[in-house]
């Protein structure tokens, strides 16, 4: 099995288009949101050039740099939301691959879009003055919102240029300068909108502002997830002692910030693995004055009581509330204790409230694999898969058939796998989830459809 999970291949609410390697999904939030803006325009017809000079600029510049996740490689997933847009995948090691993704966007825009719309407008033979409004904002939000984006702020595509640029001077310490140079030039552009009388760039701009901060402070506690990770680590491999005492260590008083809750937590999911209530529960009692507890450990709780449709409930809230966790198996581990890993899928999958279902699904069934429940991981893993199809998703439910004894069914889930796409011969060779299937008739067939890996 590998596993390494891509960036991309996440579900979002919204309708959805897939074009070979890239997955494009229109959220309504992104209209909406744009029509607020062009609302501003004082005119129906200003309105529709507005929205559609808008969709062309953000949906050329996204696929920019999808095209380029694409040439590295990577499948990409095009999200237009309420924020503009955001293209996500696997990024290039190298610094050149990174510094690409980072460009490709802007210059897709201008090159692509921008100037042709500049230079049919001035240059070309006169237009109706709606084919004019539209061209006039394809140049404004092509060419001038494109380069607005590399400046050096964050999250812009100019922040991540600006850290690859930076790591060649200074190493590591980017990390940091990046954010501080966000702030500051998110700050004099304020200052510089208020003294030319527009609010609201200057709003914009403090909008940069508060994000450059987060972002410094996620930095600051870089090293506080690391240790946590590590934790977890520890938990999953059942070196609970070293967990416990790695825990005491890192105690949450000494600890601020979102990452504070998680450090208190730590005792509970030790408990968990050990699977004593009382513990749990006592951990949970101890917890530090207005820490409370996460989603996905009262999920746990419920699900380690014996309470099925409690956790099941508890788990879509937590899901839809809290992106971001420690990876600790032992949620998937308890929920399939109490019978209830298969139905938290399955109302993951038809929830279209939950922007990243199709990941949790597929994070789920890494976790029931690594855990030995392998018959669990391929149901979940097959449902997964109907949200979001891809070789890799493919060949990791056939691993996990391989070690459920099905030697039919992972064959098959092979099968698919290489008719999507996945070449890698050389892990399907090693890999010893697939020992089992060596020696099938259908085994050389298969691998023989692979390409070199």
């Amino acid at each position: 099995m590998n596993q390494a999970m891509s960036e991309s291949g996440v579900a979002h609410a919204g309708a959805r288009l897939r074009v070979g390697r890239v997955s494009i999904t229109l959220e309504p939030a992104f209209f909406v949101v744009t029509g607020l803006i062009g609302l501003t325009t004082g005119t129906t017809e200003r309105f529709v050039a507005w929205m559609l000079a808008v969709f062309a600029s953000t949906l050329v510049h996204e696929l920019g740099h999808a095209a380029t996740f694409v040439a590295q490689g990577s499948d990409a997933d095009v999200r237009l939301y309420g924020l503009g847009g955001l293209t996500t995948g696997r990024r290039s090691r190298s610094r050149a691959g990174s510094v690409a993704v980072s460009l490709s966007g802007s210059v897709a825009g201008i090159l692509l879009l921008g100037l042709p719309a500049y230079l049919v407008r001035e240059a070309g033979p006169p237009l109706p003055d709606f084919g004019d409004l539209v061209l006039g904002y394809v140049v404004w939000t092509s060419i001038a919102w494109s380069l607005l984006n590399l400046l050096p702020l964050v999250p812009l595509d100019g922040g991540h240029l600006a850290r690859d640029l930076l790591e060649v001077a200074v190493g590591d310490r980017a990390e940091v300068i990046v954010p501080v140079l966000s702030m500051v030039t998110a700050g004099v552009a304020a200052v510089v909108a208020l003294a030319l009388g527009l609010p609201f760039l200057a709003l914009y701009a403090a909008f940069f502002v508060a994000m450059g901060y987060s972002a410094m402070a996620d930095v600051a506690a870089r090293p506080v997830k690391q240790e946590l990770r590590r934790i977890h680590q520890a938990i999953d491999d059942g070196e609970l002692a070293e967990a416990a005492a790695r825990a005491d260590h890192l105690a949450p008083g000494r600890v601020r910030g979102a990452v504070r809750r998680d450090v208190a937590e730590l005792p509970a999911w030790i408990a968990m693995a050990r699977d004593d209530t009382a513990a749990v529960d006592a951990a949970l009692a101890a917890l530090p004055p207005g820490v409370t507890p996460s989603g996905y450990l009262r999920t746990a709780r419920a699900a380690l009581a014996g309470r099925p449709d409690e956790a099941v409930e508890r788990a879509l809230e937590a899901y839809k509330n809290e992106h971001a966790w420690p990876p600790d198996r032992q949620l998937a581990r308890v929920l399939a204790d109490c019978g209830a890993v298969q139905r938290v899928a399955g109302a993951l999958a038809g929830a279209g409230d939950i922007s990243d279902r199709a990941g949790a699904i597929e994070g789920l069934h890494l976790d029931l694999h690594r855990e030995g429940r392998y018959a669990d991981a391929v149901a979940v893993g097959a449902l997964a898969m109907r949200l979001e199809p891809s070789p890799q998703l493919a060949y990791n439910i056939a691993c996990s058939a391989a070690r459920a004894g099905d030697v039919d069914a992972a064959l098959g889930w092979l099968q698919h796998a290489v008719d999507l796409g996945f070449d890698n011969r050389s892990l399907a060779a090693a890999d010893v989830d697939l020992a089992d299937l060596r020696s099938h008739a259908r085994w050389v067939d298969i691998v023989g459809r692979m390409g070199q890996g």
